[in-house]
């Protein structure tokens, strides 16, 4: 009696848009790891520096909460096509999705692609690992699907700032974009110049 049921939500944009509001929280990242995120260096503190003995933990956050908010927009995109409306209730879903696949990508390069929301029976908890260049194209798809459903950010009322907008999705296009085309470049890839140029043009965008 002290929640919201499923059979009763999901009825109308406002109930989407609340559901979207969870998915600013995978924003929240520890500013102090950001130029650490390397085989060198490691820890909290302006100082540490690993010695060659740090160990990987087995169980990280890093793969965990990715793929929560992952489930979760998932989710959303399967109830707002179940429910019928436009399409303009889910580009926030989209972007999310992608900037969370982006997340493991960074850490992890290819995962497993997964469109759809899990349960614990779900016989896709077992999908085989996809290259990084599918789950990068995955991505970008996603914000291809999201850019043109996404408002300006002059057309967000002073309610409304800080919500992802056209400009946020392209420049995490641009940014994954130059992370694989650089990548390829440097590792015998085929489609460096493809990736390179679409960094290009959503930055330009």
């Amino acid at each position: 009696m002290d929640q919201v049921s499923d059979a009763v939500f999901w009825q109308k944009p406002s109930d989407f848009e609340l559901a979207a509001n969870d998915f600013y929280f995978s924003l929240m990242e520890a500013s102090q790891y950001i130029d650490k995120n390397s085989d060198i260096a490691f820890g909290s503190g302006a100082d540490d520096v690993s010695d060659g003995s740090y160990l990987a933990p087995v169980n990280s956050d890093d793969w965990d909460e990715p793929w929560k908010f992952i489930q979760s927009t998932s989710y959303l995109l399967k109830k707002a096509e179940e429910s019928g409306l436009t399409d303009d209730e889910k580009a926030e879903a989209y972007f999310f999705r992608a900037y969370n696949y982006w997340k493991l990508v960074k850490f992890y390069g290819g995962v497993p692609k997964i469109e759809i929301p899990l349960n614990t029976s779900s016989e896709q908890l077992y999908t085989p690992r996809s290259s990084q260049q599918e789950i990068i194209d995955f991505i970008i798809d996603d914000l291809d699907k999201a850019i043109p459903l996404l408002p300006k950010q002059s057309q967000l009322t002073t309610e409304e700032l800080g919500r992802t907008t056209q400009g946020a999705a392209l420049a995490l296009k641009a940014r994954v974009s130059l992370y694989e085309g650089t990548w390829e470049k440097y590792h015998q890839g085929s489609n460096a110049d493809m990736y390179i140029q679409s960094a290009i043009d959503a930055a330009q965008a």
